[in-house]
């Protein structure tokens, strides 16, 4: 009986969520309960609780993507998450990496203010709308073997691969398929299971 009641303490979840992507789901939950009940326990502000969550997505992210091994070797043994901006995810995440690391690989967090100065990196995040400026803008960042995350309500449509949003006060997040195969990605299907996928035109393809 408490299994049971467990199975439907997630109202609103889709039913594929619950059934295929269950792995994932657990691992969310697993880290993202202590950053939730610490936050509480301390008093802290409701958004610094959202910049944790925002940063263990990304966190969980890089365990559910494969790269192309020719950018799996590109960065000297380590994995790059990268966020544009001084924004306060950068300091989450370095908090939570701390003494983590990747299939061996050490994990290291490195902030730019201007999008253009990034160097090579896994995981590349656009907090908010102010570090993220459009369609070629975006695709000019956009690289093979580069995983692009971002909060703006077109980043996916505009060929970003991932964008994280809050529905019914929670954090969830979509997945242009598109922009996956053309950054030679494959996201687990544990993890498709979980997103809203949407696709957008094959560049060049877009009508005038």
């Amino acid at each position: 009986m408490r299994r049971a009641a467990k199975a439907r303490g997630r109202p609103g979840a889709p039913a594929r969520a619950r059934s295929r992507g269950a792995p994932f789901a657990v691992a969310l939950a697993v880290l993202l309960f202590p950053f939730a009940t610490a936050a509480t326990a301390s008093g802290a502000a409701d958004q610094a609780s959202e910049y944790a969550v925002k940063a263990a997505f990304l966190y969980n992210f890089a365990k559910f993507v494969t790269w192309p091994t020719e950018a799996s070797d590109s960065h000297t043994g380590s994995f790059c998450i990268a966020v544009v901006g001084d924004d306060p995810v950068g300091d989450a995440l370095k908090d939570l990496v701390q003494g983590k690391n990747l299939n061996g690989r050490t994990i290291r967090v490195e902030s730019f203010a201007d999008p253009r100065s990034v160097g090579p990196c896994h995981i590349l995040f656009f907090p908010g709308r102010a570090a993220y400026s459009g369609k070629d803008a975006l695709r000019s960042l956009s690289a093979p073997g580069v995983l692009t995350v971002g909060e703006a309500v077109d980043f996916t449509r505009a060929g970003g691969v991932i964008r994280l949003y809050t529905e019914e006060k929670k954090m969830r997040f979509e997945i242009n398929i598109n922009a996956a195969r053309r950054a030679g990605l494959h996201i687990s299907s544990k993890m498709l299971a979980l997103a809203r996928v949407v696709e957008d035109a094959p560049q060049g393809d877009e009508k005038p």
